[in-house]
């Protein structure tokens, strides 16, 4: 997709490939498996083998990426709240989950989107190349983008004239963060 596009453009990104949904529910369920030793209530294999527990997790992991919240970052927002105990080892998992993407070269849906914001973010030159290629951005489906989707779109389509079609009741993407009134995401873009 286009997050993919972009890393390739950037050519330093540390992603050779993007999971796909059902490779990230795997992963997943492997760095959920193997957290034992994280304590808390992932000592027991009954929470570790729920798939409630996973769709859980699955649904943390994707609201900090939402919010651009990195592992370390959510380690220090935890720390001394009342809650921290129980935290600490849902910190531990998403830890575990970005270093087994790190070691693995992959990157989940989520955080290539998110890979791909800073590499436009930090790179002028490939940001202004694609602006100018970009007149018009016409968006179908836009009940189902993600914030970081479409902070993407916005900062892509920054020079163009955006047009979206959105229809809230037919949104089948909700356990991806979608943005509920996508019309008000882009007021003042386009």
């Amino acid at each position: 997709g286009l997050a993919r596009d972009v890393l390739r453009r950037h050519g330093r990104a540390p992603v050779r490939r993007a999971l796909e949904d059902l490779e990230e529910q795997l992963v997943l369920a492997q760095v959920i498996a193997g957290a034992a030793g994280l304590g808390g209530a992932l000592a027991n294999p009954a929470i570790r083998q729920s798939r409630g527990f996973a769709a859980d997790v699955n649904r943390l992991i994707t609201q900090l990426k939402q919010l651009r919240i990195d592992p370390p970052t959510f380690e220090r927002l935890i720390r001394g709240l009342p809650d921290e105990p129980a935290l600490r080892p849902l910190a531990g998992l998403y830890a575990a989950h970005a270093e087994h993407l790190e070691r693995a070269g992959a990157a989940d849906y989520r955080g290539a989107v998110w890979l791909a914001l800073e590499a436009l973010e930090g790179d002028a030159e490939l940001r202004g190349q694609l602006q100018s290629q970009w007149r018009n951005v016409l968006i179908d489906g836009a009940e189902d983008l993600s914030p970081l989707e479409w902070e993407l779109l916005c900062l892509l389509g920054a020079e163009a004239d955006v047009v979206a079609w959105a229809d809230p009741e037919q949104s089948i993407y909700g356990f991806r963060g979608v943005v509920r009134e996508p019309w008000e995401a882009l007021r003042g873009h386009g």
